[in-house]
């Protein structure tokens, strides 16, 4: 039943609002000012709940960016460059006398609290500790060059950290430690090894990442003893030893080896693609007994074919495979509570997969070799299937439970009225076949369409209010875009000679490119464009590289 309670609060927004995001965070950082927009009535509840709101303000762009937005009241804290905070923090003060004009004429509003100095580029200068007001909580330093504990201030709680340091720099009220190794250049830069003693007492959250091949040992023994959350992705690294204080809930391991789970492990992520040959699978490992969360990544290098326990934690709510077999998952071995379930494999598999029928979110591949369909459960709500290269088999009538509201479907087969159910309201279609009246139902609000090939006709429903195209030579000259479509998604589109006259009825255009590369391409032409459509008034621009 509680169970039942708590998965309920988080499809409620407005139980979210006031019980989780009240129990769980401490503070969020906006990224992007639009969020100001989108998320308004949570950020609201956030200043309600006196949680720090914080924006980043790397340069004088983002700290004008943040001035003239109408939303900027939301933001109670700002993290700021060293830079920005030497030479450009009396703007955020409000001291110029231009500034402070335009505040007479308009509400007075509280300045942020300054939460945070980043010293992340060479222009960045290090400021000593003792300069910096005691309100700082998050510091974050990436320059490759070692860092003293006089540059740290002893009020931060939360740190990120490109380089490891020596024992005593990192001040003992850190709670949040983050060692992200990961530096320009072909070789590893000259730190100083990771002593395990530099963690101070007060962590409760580590995580460390080395990109490069140095060895590393991590030993749960002398880890800091009110650690929860332990995350460690390192080619050459190792766990040993046993948890002592039982803190560790949730553990995130991607290494070469490890001698055993901690016991009070609640949520355990393993991706095996750097263990060595000898490192036990998950069937040879014993499994924590009060595991609710447990996501397996197989290297698929491995030869011999690892198989999950054969008796899985009873308490089980989440369950991620990643290239395991189909009949490894049984209803004799699968825990009779598990409502997210995932099983993707580019293997062929030819096994029926079975699905969990307490599952209201499920993740899976199929292939036309597969034997038979798996039974959907009239549970589920949100369903992906993908497929390794193409699945067309005919899909049984009625396959789609009628209480799917979220489907991504890839499927090379022909889809007629009434196979996509009526209670789909977002529907992502990778389909390289027309797109007839009535394929897409009326319920469907957000469709996003992938074909790699150009066909027609695309026949949209008027009740889509966002659409998303994955290529740009999808849109066909003459192709009929309902009015009700305001959000325009395009993977990677050719601003140039976009053809946005097909779209008047948008108001927020957004483009997501692969690469840094093309996405400056879409910049710089972006910048360029006198004619650029007067009904987009928000352009949104991301690629999948960026952090």
């Amino acid at each position: 039943m509680m169970d039942q309670l708590f998965f309920s609060v988080f499809r409620n927004k407005y139980l979210f609002n006031k019980i989780v995001i009240h129990a769980f965070t401490d503070y969020i950082v906006i990224k992007n000012i639009l969020q100001l927009d989108k998320q308004y009535d949570r950020l609201v509840t956030l200043n309600k709940l006196n949680i720090p709101v914080v924006y980043h303000i790397l340069d004088i762009n983002y700290f004008h960016f943040y001035n003239t937005h109408k939303h900027k009241h939301l933001i109670t804290h700002v993290i700021v460059s060293s830079y920005f905070y030497k030479y450009h923090l009396h703007l955020l003060k409000g001291d110029d006398d231009h500034q402070q004009q335009q505040q007479q004429l308009q509400q007075t509003t509280i300045k942020p609290i300054l939460f945070g100095i980043s010293t992340t580029r060479e222009s960045d200068p290090l400021i000593p500790a003792d300069e910096l007001p005691a309100s700082i909580k998050y510091f974050k330093y990436t320059i490759v060059r070692p860092i003293s504990k006089e540059y740290i201030p002893e009020s931060v709680t939360s740190l990120y950290l490109g380089v490891t340091v020596d024992v005593g720099v990192i001040p003992n009220t850190v709670k949040t430690l983050v060692m992200y190794i990961d530096l320009p250049g072909l070789n590893p830069p000259p730190l100083v090894d990771f002593n395990i003693e530099s963690l101070p007492k007060s962590l409760t959250s580590f995580s460390f990442h080395d990109c490069f091949f140095r060895a590393h040992s991590f030993n749960l023994e002398k880890m800091p003893p009110k650690l929860v959350y332990l995350n460690i992705k390192v080619f050459k690294g190792s766990l040993i030893g046993t948890s002592r204080t039982g803190s560790i809930k949730y553990l995130v391991f991607c290494s070469k080896s490890m001698s055993e789970i901690p016991s009070s492990v609640t949520y355990l992520y393993l991706d095996d693609a750097m263990w060595e040959s000898s490192t036990p699978t998950p069937p040879s490992i014993q499994l924590p007994p009060f595991l609710s969360y447990f996501s397996y990544i197989k290297s698929v290098s491995r030869i011999a074919m690892p198989t999950i326990p054969k008796l899985l934690p009873p308490h089980l709510k989440s369950l991620a495979l990643n290239q395991c077999l189909f009949k490894d998952i049984t209803r004799d071995n699968c825990p009779p509570g598990v409502l997210y379930y995932k099983n993707v494999s580019d293997r062929k598999e030819r096994s029926q997969p079975f699905i969990p029928p307490s599952a209201t979110n499920v993740n899976i591949f199929l292939s036309d070799k597969i034997d038979a369909y798996p039974i959907i459960p009239p549970s589920v709500t949100t369903l992906k299937i993908k497929c390794s290269p193409s699945l067309s088999k005919s899909l049984p009538r009625g396959f789609f439970p009628n209480n799917i509201t979220t489907l991504t479907l890839c499927y090379d087969g022909k889809l007629s009225p009434g196979t996509i159910p009526f209670s789909v309201t977002k529907l992502k279609l990778q389909y390289s076949k027309p797109i007839k009246v009535d394929v897409i139902p009326y319920s469907v609000k957000k469709l996003s369409l992938s074909s790699k090939k150009p066909v027609k006709p695309i026949i949209i429903p008027t009740s889509v209010t966002t659409l998303g195209f994955e290529y740009q030579n999808q849109i066909y000259p003459g192709i009929q875009i309902p009015t009700s479509i305001k959000t325009l998604k395009v993977a990677n589109p050719n601003i140039v000679n976009f053809p946005f006259h097909l779209f008047p009825s948008i108001s927020t255009f957004c483009s997501g490119a692969p690469d840094s590369r093309r996405h400056r391409y879409f910049e710089e032409a972006y910048d360029s464009m006198t004619n650029f459509p007067k009904n987009i008034k928000i352009v949104k621009l991301t690629h999948k590289n960026r952090k």
